[in-house]
């Protein structure tokens, strides 16, 4: 993780607290009325409110828990879809590199970063979406 990046948090930042942080907010936009059901459909919402940070030009920096909290779900719904498991980035290539020490890897055995997705989409393009990121992790290829 960032040196730059402070973070107030509930729960310890590992792969067995992943699931933790993806309740929270479920939790959080369930209180709100938002749908959130770890389904792909729920996704949108969440783009919905990356989007309107982009569009006021909120930047990372100023709501990383509730990017990590986004991230977290994000990942919670591809393990739901795929049977993935979040797993420490300890011993892979991203190792010290990734903005947070957990992945979700795969069935078959590839990994994915949904908790540091939301930074980059923030900073990036309208393009740049969760469901866009969920699907290319779930869909199978081949």
């Amino acid at each position: 993780m960032s040196d730059e990046l402070r973070l107030q948090l509930a729960h310890p930042l590992d792969p067995a607290s992943a699931h933790l942080f993806a309740a929270d907010l479920a939790a959080e936009g369930s209180g709100q009325g938002a749908p959130l059901d770890y389904s792909r459909e729920s996704l949108a919402f969440l783009d919905s409110v990356l989007a309107s940070l982009r569009d006021t030009g909120v930047t990372p920096d100023r709501v990383p828990e509730v990017l990590l909290g986004i991230g977290c779900y994000l990942g919670e719904a591809i393990a739901r879809a795929t049977g993935a498991l979040w797993v420490s980035t300890a011993g892979t290539p991203v190792e010290g590199t990734a903005l947070f020490p957990m992945l979700v890897r795969l069935p078959g055995g590839a990994a994915c970063d949904p908790a540091g997705y939301p930074f980059a989409a923030l900073a990036g393009p309208a393009s740049a979406t969760l469901i866009a990121f969920y699907d290319t992790v779930t869909t199978p290829t081949g």
